[in-house]
């Protein structure tokens, strides 16, 4: 990927292509490695309030800011002022302050952000009650709130990343500068926190009409690297999920599965999501795909693994761009590794000597062996008694594979 280094020690990245000018601009600060709870979370609140259109992203070690539009120089100056010309005020404090717990009681957080951070606090078990959370937001003084952005919002705890449709990168290199030269060049702060594996259940409320599940396994026991076992029990998982989802006429599931590396943590992650099938329907799927597996193992022929694109391809860019900035952000600064098992690829297996007794008994080690994460979405109530099923599910099946 190439890069330049700014005067201050601020990396520069060219991401790749974007259909538009997107910039994207990283700190590793965030809720695990943050000096105080929620410090982290209320200076993100004070640039959103500030600078509304810019996108945020908020990981385990890192927060991040992204914006799009036709006019590079206006994007990054937007994106710069957002960082730099931050008031931090006894009045601006109050009124982010405000909005967090407005924002917490309410629960106002986009569906997709929630599912995804309370499945990463099951996996790690970092549940914090809402009431103490708030209680330490609130506890914040405006020198508290200005130390903390001394300390980490500074050039060496930062990387700038830049997509765009041109070779405008090349280009950038003295108008970067004098945006955001004039940040602290600071010291690196954060750092990679191993965590354990936990595990759990939980359940957002959403009325979007969209149900989801999202299930996770550990991975961390397992020797991932070059396991050709575990390669093909993947390639056929995922590939006989979809068919399941078929043969139980639930045509219009979507399927993104993933294996993720997180502080330590190497997840299998499976999200199934539908407007026409019930959470029911959603889990029954792959509860039946998991214990025909480990009955039966997998005989059929399998497809060919195919690993994502190299971290400086964009060129696959979803309708927002900032998040796959965000999604680039995460690998190169080595928070998240991902593989995804793609089933449209030519189905081929170059594993010839894995034997379906070898997924089988892998399969059981891996789905029944092992306690999962499951974090489901729906409305209120959409399916009373759920959690119950679904753990009792995979309870009776692990007493028949005793």
């Amino acid at each position: 990927m190439e890069k330049f280094k700014l005067s201050n020690g601020l990396q520069v990245m060219n991401a790749g292509y974007s259909k538009d000018y997107t910039v994207c601009v990283g700190f590793s600060v965030g809720y695990l490695n943050e000096p105080k709870p929620g410090l982290a979370h209320l200076f993100e609140r004070l640039i959103l309030m500030q600078k509304r259109g810019v996108l945020p992203y908020y990981g385990g070690t890192s927060t991040a800011f992204g914006l799009s539009g036709d006019d590079i120089e206006e994007v990054l100056e937007t994106l710069a002022k957002s960082i730099s010309a931050i008031e931090i005020t006894e009045e601006t404090v109050a009124l982010a302050k405000a909005e967090i717990s407005e924002q917490v009681a309410g629960k106002e957080i986009p569906v997709r952000q929630e599912m995804r951070g309370m499945f990463y606090r099951l996996v790690l078990g970092l549940e914090q009650p809402v009431d103490a959370y708030l209680e330490h937001i609130n506890s914040y003084s405006v020198d508290d709130v200005k130390s903390f952005k001394a300390k980490y919002y500074t050039a060496a705890n930062a990387i700038l990343l830049v997509a765009s449709p041109d070779n405008t990168f090349y280009g950038l290199r003295s108008k970067v500068e004098a945006l955001f030269g004039g940040l602290e060049s600071g010291e690196k702060q954060g750092g990679f926190l191993k965590k354990t594996y936990c595990g759990g259940y939980g359940h957002v409320n959403s009325f979007d009409g969209i149900n989801r599940v999202t299930f996770g396994w550990d991975l961390s026991k397992f020797c991932i690297k070059g396991n050709s076992v575990l390669e093909v029990l993947l390639q056929a998982f995922v590939k006989e999920l979809g068919q399941n989802y078929i043969k139980a006429r639930l045509f219009n599931v979507s399927i993104d599965m993933k294996i993720v590396s997180f502080f330590g943590v190497s997840l299998l992650r499976v999200i199934v999501y539908s407007k026409d099938a019930s959470l029911s329907d959603l889990s029954r799927v792959v509860y039946v795909t998991i214990k025909k597996m480990c009955v039966h193992g997998y005989e059929k022929e399998l497809p060919k693994m195919q690993a994502d694109k190299p971290v400086g391809d964009t060129s696959n860019v979803s309708d927002l761009p900032e998040e796959r900035l965000f999604e680039i952000f995460e690998q190169v600064t080595g928070q998240i590794d991902f593989v995804t098992y793609d089933e449209s690829a030519d189905s081929k297996s170059s594993l010839e000597e894995t034997t379906s007794e070898d997924i089988k008994l892998l399969a059981h080690r891996l789905f029944v062996g092992e306690k999962f994460t499951c974090v489901t979405v729906s409305v209120p109530n959409g399916d009373e008694g759920l959690q119950e099923k679904i753990l009792s599910s995979f309870t009776r099946l692990k007493n028949r594979m005793l």
